[in-house]
């Protein structure tokens, strides 16, 4: 039965059928894991090219659901707890808002890009004031994307248009605000982002300036890099920034369809990516974010899916791909990522928020032996059967229904057998369950044992583990 490699867990062993020798039986815990499509969200709406997701200290998820001029918040269970916004240039209306961010006390501030202001809504969405208005002034915008609160509830706001950072205190008072249009020291061109480390140093993605600016809370200039380019260090339209723990920095380098990493000096540190759509390749990447794990999570927006990296850059997982269904994308955008470590993604032009689960599922015993004869290691002879034995145990909270497959491969690589088995009754949380097989060795040589695990509906993840193990020789 032919399938694709694509969602499945392989594990990849080496046996050396050496002929009439003995070898101990081989066990290797494997523990697997997914991330699965969260379809049972009860009040999921249909949303208008949704732009941004944050999520609260309670695991409340705010989206701005630009299009249809709205913030709507869910729990974490995905019931929609309210909603407000409408077209329009009212209190709590809005025209295309994008950025949003939460004070300590929980108030949300709201980037009303379209209506060039501000506007602030406390935990239960009353509006309780509003600042800005269309000009370059002081606590005037134009087009104001990007904002940020810093650890003493400061409101910093990416005022794209005007080519400035203003940064104002959470009753709306101006405090102040420092660049102007440029390529100089401070100056910008479309500043979009805004992030903060833990020092409270302020990081912002000067899009069109093709760099990173760094400044102190109070707008001094600390460092810069990058300039227009593909080299090391170099940018194509930067747009997210991510910092880790240790004060990395991840961004995502769109036009040049690649991520690259700085410390927190602003030195170069690596890069991955090219152009494609293989792994570990992109077609400009755009959000990205660091999760609970210290895996870099980066929304790959031509290709249509999602690429998860360790920190140093190395291929974990992808999924989707162009369309509709549950765990494609058109355009994924925007993502974060809770406590919880589930991760949500605003898809775009699919005009949906995808909510993503972390579920760990089995954990797989590999034994080899001489058929009937468990308790003592194979006695391999050329002609004679082999039997492979796997238990699996269900170490997650949800029943689990599988299909399990074991290819063995000569030294050659042809296929030189092939075994199926399909756990049709759901294996329940704690239980375990045995397969096996019988292969017969026809002839003296290395050979290569791929087991795969599917889950009986599709998984979303790609290979979740894979490795090679060479089987010892008794004594």
């Amino acid at each position: 039965m032919k399938r694709s490699l694509k969602n499945i867990l392989v594990l990849a062993i080496v046996l050396a059928f050496m002929g009439l020798s003995d070898y101990d039986s081989f066990a290797q815990f494997a523990i697997a894991g997914y991330y699965e499509v969260v379809r049972s969200w009860p009040d999921m709406p249909r949303f208008n090219y949704p732009k941004e997701i944050t999520i609260d200290s309670s695991g409340n998820i705010y989206v701005a659901d630009s299009d249809n001029h709205r913030i709507l918040v869910f729990n974490s269970e995905g019931i929609l707890i309210r909603k407000w916004g409408s077209e329009g240039w009212g209190n709590g209306q809005f025209h295309h808002p994008h950025g949003i961010a939460i004070d300590s006390s929980g108030n949300i501030y709201v980037a009303d890009t379209h209506s060039n202001r501000i506007q602030v809504f406390n935990s239960d969405g009353t509006f309780i004031r509003k600042w800005g208005t269309y000009g370059s002034g002081d606590g005037q915008f134009r087009v104001p994307v990007g904002i940020a609160i810093d650890s003493s509830d400061n409101v910093y706001v990416a005022d794209t248009r005007n080519h400035r950072i203003q940064v104002f205190r959470s009753d709306g008072k101006f405090i102040r605000k420092w660049g102007s249009g440029g390529s100089e020291d401070g100056q910008f061109n479309q500043p979009r982002g805004v992030t903060f480390d833990s020092s409270g140093n302020v990081y912002v993605a000067d899009t069109d300036n093709h760099r990173i600016q760094v400044f102190s809370s109070d707008g001094t200039l600390i460092r810069k890099f990058g300039s227009y380019g593909s080299d090391d260090g170099q940018f194509q339209y930067p747009h997210g920034v991510a910092i880790d723990s240790s004060g990395n920095i991840y961004v995502t380098d769109t036009f040049n369809h690649r991520i690259q990493v700085f410390s927190s000096d602003g030195a170069f540190v690596r890069r991955w990516g090219s152009g494609g759509s293989g792994d570990g390749q992109f077609h400009h990447p755009c959000g990205i974010v660091v999760d609970s794990s210290y895996n870099i999570c980066v929304a790959d927006l031509n290709n249509h899916r999602f690429q998860i990296f360790s920190l140093d850059g190395t291929f974990l997982r992808k999924w989707g791909s162009r369309g509709s269904e549950d765990g494609q994308f058109n355009q994924p955008r925007g993502v974060a990522v809770d406590n919880l470590g589930n991760i949500y993604v605003a898809d775009t032009r699919n005009h949906r928020i995808q909510v993503f689960r972390w579920m760990d599922t089995i954990s797989a015993v590999i034994n080899i032996y001489s058929p009937g004869n468990p308790d003592n290691p194979a006695r391999v002879e050329v002609g004679k059967p082999v039997q492979i034995s796997v238990t699996f145990t269900n170490i997650g909270d949800i029943p689990f229904s599988f299909i399990a497959s074991a290819n063995v491969w000569d030294a050659s690589n042809n296929l030189v057998g092939s075994y199926e088995e399909t756990l049709s009754v759901p294996l329940e949380p704690g239980q375990n369950t045995t397969v096996s097989w019988n292969h017969i060795v026809d002839q003296v040589g290395e050979y290569k044992l791929q087991f795969a695990v599917w889950k009986a509906k599709p998984l979303i993840s790609e290979n979740l583990l894979e490795f090679s193990h060479q089987i010892p020789k008794s004594s």
